[in-house]
């Protein structure tokens, strides 16, 4: 989130409070980093599952009361993954969100960087104040209830505004930690990683902020200037709106967003063959199945039953909104509203249920340390808190009356507009949390990374950002992601990389890359198996809607995991080495096929295989396999007669 329209200037910087007496890290162009040595005396140990180096530090709980007066401290703990090679610095990581924890996403994130930047940085992530191991607080059931409930967003204000001051109310009691959370906002935090800074003792940091993380590092940048070495923003947070204005703007970029997928699907003959011709019709048709309210319908379980279960409005504006983000998740998004548009609310349901993070047997909510809303909101609220004087009724007065004009002006997803009501209610927000003026970041080597695709911070947030730089530059992506680094996009990728490792920023100050809309469509299994050309093409159908079930696309391997198959019976998978195994008893994605057997997939050679007994229709036992470069093959016996497939 953006901070408020009228910028605060930032106070004169605070006393600086004692830290660790340690030996300053070894200079640029040192073989060796002596981190290390400095974490030993911090009492650092090992994070968690990962190969970073994890050091606690009691923070003051607020910056501005010294400890000696106040006592109140709370822990913050940062990761540290020290050079490999010839050291240039100290590159910190600040993570979206906010409320998502840096040290549980870290490694996946290094595998992703090139390793020349694994070499040559110290990189640090870090679990901000209030976030996973730095006290991090939970209100997942009430978010739970708040967001599973049938909100109504689109009138009825009454009711609108008591569902967003019960959740705000719930959320507090069920944190247990009302004594942190008016200490909880970004101005904290900075506080936090300038105290890390002073501790190992580095001279300047490289900052890489994504998303809510460069509304943190434009922060820090822009209160401590002499220490900050250059800054990478990718999908950047424009820090000179108001919570209203962010919240407008993005809600807008988001129906933009989805308009342009569609229109990408009616581009793909396959997608427009799934939607029946026209997507933006199939999309209304959709819409139009729960005007009058949630619709009815059989859920599978992973115990091969199914349960009633019902889908509203504001589920389906949940599902879409929250996989518009990237070109693979589009994927899944056009997929569930075609079965939805079809009358099959399965997809878009596993996709609402991914969204909150909501076991689909029982919806109840899945432990995720990974994340909090909790955290979310007592950042958000905190850091938005300009009108704090006011009433928590002239507060949300004012989201309402906004709300009315996006709903016209986005009839689609207006509603998602009304996400951070619960602000007007939240009960810390009469602290007042200093954020800079209009970022310029002088003598601070800039580079702002936006995409023409970003629903969430949208391309107009990092161009605005690039032309008040001093020192800027612009990688500007058309399609894309929302976060562009890291994704295997090598026009954004090398000049991030260049930039950081050999300090050279790119040779104009606005650099443009390509990127997908959406990546290639995958076509959901017909109906009925009478809709099959041939046993292979069965299989893949099988094959495909196992690979996008949303259990198992974003699974990470840790645990066994089984999922309901939508016409009937179960798949499960889990990791053994480097092989995901497959069990599935029954599994039916279209009437008259279920399949009953086992199956493995490679991971490095991305090889898919299953084998065994086909029921339904006709009976049979088959051998399937597809390649990493598409081609496939079927083998055995089906309706009685030899199968031979390959294609």
């Amino acid at each position: 989130m953006p901070s408020a329209a009228t910028p605060i200037p930032l106070p004169t910087p605070e006393r600086v409070l004692p830290t660790p007496s340690v030996t300053p890290q070894s200079k640029i162009g040192d073989p060796k980093s002596q981190i290390a040595d400095t974490l030993a005396r911090l009492g650092a140990t090992p994070c968690p599952a990962s190969a970073f180096t994890c050091v606690t530090l009691d923070m003051p709980l607020d910056h501005d009361a010294p400890v000696a007066e106040s006592g109140a401290t709370i822990p913050v703990v940062f990761g540290v993954l020290p050079a490999s090679g010839l050291r240039k610095g100290m590159l910190v990581v600040a993570v979206g969100g906010p409320g998502s924890s840096g040290l549980a996403l870290a490694d996946a994130y290094v595998d992703a960087y090139d390793p020349r930047i694994r070499e040559r940085f110290d990189i640090v992530f870090f679990d901000q104040r209030g976030t996973g191991l730095s006290r991090g607080i939970q209100c997942a059931d009430a978010a739970a209830r708040y967001f599973t409930a049938d909100t109504p967003r689109y009138d009825r204000r009454a009711a609108l505004l008591e569902a967003a001051r019960a959740f705000a109310d719930a959320c507090v009691t069920q944190t247990g930690a009302a004594d942190i959370l008016p200490f909880l906002s970004t101005y904290q935090a900075v506080q936090d990683l300038e105290r890390f800074r002073q501790s190992v003792g580095a001279d300047r940091l490289w900052l890489y902020g994504e998303s809510y993380g460069t509304q943190l590092a434009q922060t820090y940048a822009a209160r401590h200037p002499g220490q900050t070495a250059g800054l990478v923003l990718d999908a950047p947070v424009d820090l000179t709106l108001s919570a209203v204005a962010y919240a407008s703007e993005s809600t807008l970029a988001l129906e933009n967003v989805l308009t342009q997928t569609l229109a990408a699907c009616a581009a793909d003959a396959q997608c427009a063959g799934d939607m029946a011709g026209d997507p933006d019709a199939a999309y209304d048709r959709l819409l139009a199945s729960v005007a009058r309210g949630p619709v009815v319908f059989q859920f599978p379980l992973s115990t091969g039953e199914m349960a009633a279960r019902a889908l509203s409005r504001s589920d389906i504006d949940t599902a879409v909104a929250s996989f518009l983000g990237a070109p693979d998740a589009r994927v899944l998004a056009l997929r569930a509203i075609a079965a939805g548009a079809q009358g099959d609310f399965v997809p878009l349901a596993r996709l609402f249920h991914s969204a909150l993070g909501l076991r689909s047997d029982t919806l109840t909510v899945e432990a995720d340390q990974g994340y909090s809303d909790a955290a979310y909101y007592a950042v958000t609220c905190l850091d938005y808190a300009d009108d704090a004087d006011e009433s928590p009724a002239t507060r949300a007065a004012v989201w309402l009356n906004a709300g009315q004009e996006i709903l016209k002006r986005a009839p689609r997803l207006g509603g998602l507009f009304y996400s951070d009501l619960p602000c007007a209610f939240w009960p810390a927000v009469g602290r007042r949390n200093p954020r800079p003026a209009p970022f310029t970041a002088p003598g601070i080597p800039t580079l702002a990374l936006a995409a023409t695709a970003d629903p969430l911070t949208p391309f107009a947030n990092g161009e605005r950002i690039y032309r008040r730089l001093e020192d800027g530059y612009l990688i500007a992506t058309r399609g894309g992601a929302h976060v562009m680094f890291g994704r295997g996009n090598r026009c954004v990728d090398n000049a991030v990389t260049r930039f950081l490792v050999e300090g050279i920023p790119p040779a104009q100050r606005e650099t443009r890359c390509d990127d997908l809309w959406m990546d290639d469509y995958t076509p959901i299994a017909p109906a009925d198996v009478t809709r099959f050309a041939d046993a292979l093409e069965a299989m893949r159908a099988l094959n495909d809607e196992i690979e996008h079930l949303p259990d198992y696309y974003y699974w990470d391997g840790a645990d066994k995991v089984a999922a309901g198959c939508a016409r009937g019976g179960w798949v499960s998978f889990e990791m053994r080495g480097e092989q995901v195994v497959f069990v599935l008893e029954a599994c039916s994605f279209s009437r008259g096929l279920a399949f009953t057997g086992a199956g493995e997939y490679d991971v490095k050679a991305d090889r898919f295989s299953l084998e065994g007994l086909v029921d339904g229709a006709a009976q049979g036992r088959l051998a399937y396999a597809r390649e990493g470069d598409g081609r496939a093959r079927v083998t055995g016996t089906y309706a009685g007669q030899p199968v031979d497939v390959t294609r």
